[in-house]
């Protein structure tokens, strides 16, 4: 598809300056864990000395460990390959499950759409999240039900599993609703179902083991779609050949309980198989228009204050296209402050040391680029009291490094450095 090589080429353009945002630090300190000491139950590398149970689905993990391992390729650039690869997959992925659904024109236009939905790629494709991929694999598991391909359906779903339990959950409730649609495959759907949780059993037993870390995260994004993927959705609600896409559009509602911006991010690829296929109809007038969204601006629900973490033309009611805005948009670096301080890091501090900060972030990139563990972590969902209250009594009295981005002056301790926002102290043994 060539609207999928342009996405790429214009991301290889910008590959020395392509960005590492938020979840990335997490996923990339996991890989960096995973190869350098092996698979392990225990995340050592985070909320430390302590640590905590790793109840990540590990697939995607593995597989990046893997890939380091065998091609030495370094950390920054695996995620700078993600950044690459992972939009045009959007683009081709959601093409494919509209042409397997509806044909070849309504795939050209779900490619269309997909391609003008700022939101598949920042903050869907920018930012290293197995569930993107999860997403993927979920049209086809549909697709597979829908076509008594049950053993093809049992290991896609096995897979999502394995790569975000999460989306898992959702592809599950969906083929349930499918099966509401198609009540001949209630029993099948039930046996894909199992057969899948058999083969995730032993991650499942380890997260029942500690499910007590288990809690839901919440975010709460407002409506956010593009006008033109909305209403082609509406479009096609009647066609009998949508039923799968709109048993995975009906399953995720679930979003809207917890992370919601989810549901409107995934939403915006879903919509957008169905679109296709809605305006279809009219495709002489609508190809061109889509076309020129793609390349300029396209019409979006919104919240007139929403700002995206990417340079996006904007305002009341329209977004600037991932096109136009990865043309216009020169790349980003990673903040100099925090390269300097980890270049600091690396040369004054022992690799079994532990280094207390309360910045989430801060934690995650400090181990990702320098290997050191810190007393702080993604996921603070994932947690419980008890630990909780003993990282609080490390960071009081611990020895060693303190990293802070504010004003505040650790307990005990001595100023030693700052680097922009950051600044270092040590407290002293015997404190």
């Amino acid at each position: 598809m060539s609207i999928a090589a342009l996405s790429c080429a214009l991301l290889l353009i910008r590959w020395p300056r392509l960005p590492v945002f938020s979840d990335s630090w997490y996923h990339l300190s996991v890989i960096r864990a995973f190869t350098e000491n092996g698979f392990t139950l225990h995340a050592w590398w985070e909320f430390a000395p302590f640590g905590r149970p790793h109840l990540y689905s590990p697939l995607f993990h593995l597989v990046n460990a893997g890939i380091l391992r065998m091609t030495g390729c370094a950390l920054l650039d695996l995620a700078r390959l993600y950044d690459v690869v992972t939009f045009p997959a959007v683009i081709l992925a959601g093409w494919w499950a509209a042409r397997s659904l509806f044909g070849q024109r309504p795939a050209f236009i779900t490619a269309l759409l997909l391609a003008l939905n700022i939101g598949l790629l920042f903050p869907c494709s920018l930012i290293m999240m197995p569930g993107t991929y999860a997403l993927l694999l979920w049209p086809f598991l549909q697709i597979a039900a829908n076509r008594n391909r049950w053993l093809h359906a049992g290991v896609l779903l096995a897979t999502m599993c394995w790569l975000h339990f999460g989306m898992a959950i959702v592809a599950v409730a969906s083929l349930l609703v499918l099966a509401a649609f198609r009540r001949e495959h209630f029993k099948p759907v039930l046996l894909v179902i199992a057969a899948a949780l058999v083969v995730f059993s032993p991650w499942l037993v380890h997260l029942c083991r500690h499910r007590e870390f288990l809690h839901s995260g919440v975010a709460n994004l407002p409506v956010f779609m593009p006008v033109f993927t909305l209403a082609g959705a509406l479009l096609a609600i009647r066609k009998r050949e949508a039923v799968p896409v709109w048993a995975m559009a009906l399953a995720s509602a679930l979003f809207l309980f917890t992370l919601r911006e989810r549901f409107w991010t995934y939403g915006g690829f879903l919509f957008a198989i169905l679109g296709g296929a809605g305006l279809d109809r009219f495709a002489k007038w609508v190809v061109p228009v889509l076309v020129a969204s793609c390349l300029s601006v396209t019409p979006f629900l919104k919240p007139a204050t929403l700002t995206l973490a990417l340079p996006v033309v904007s305002g009341p009611g329209y977004l600037g296209a991932p096109l136009l805005t990865l043309a216009r948009w020169p790349g980003t670096e990673l903040p100099a402050d925090m390269m300097v301080l980890m270049e600091w890091i690396e040369k004054n501090t022992n690799r079994d040391e532990v280094l207390m900060t309360d910045d989430r972030l801060l934690g995650e990139s400090v181990f990702a680029l320098t290997g050191r563990r810190t007393t702080c972590g993604l996921w603070s969902e994932v947690m419980t009291n008890e630990l909780t209250g003993k990282l609080a009594a490390y960071n009081r009295t611990g020895r060693g490094y303190i990293i802070v981005t504010g004003d505040d002056v650790p307990d005990a301790s001595s100023f030693v450095v700052a680097f922009g926002r950051f600044k270092v102290f040590r407290r002293p043994a015997g404190v």
